[in-house]
């Protein structure tokens, strides 16, 4: 386990794409709502 798989690397990279487009998406409608 010295080495991560391309594939799993791949899907971690995809994972924190997504969460940090959705946190993004979240806080600009939290503001729209907000204000």
């Amino acid at each position: 386990m010295a080495r991560l798989p391309s594939l799993s690397h791949s899907l971690l990279l995809t994972a924190a794409s997504f969460a940090t487009t959705a946190l993004l998406i979240y806080v600009d409608v939290a503001s729209a709502v907000i204000a």
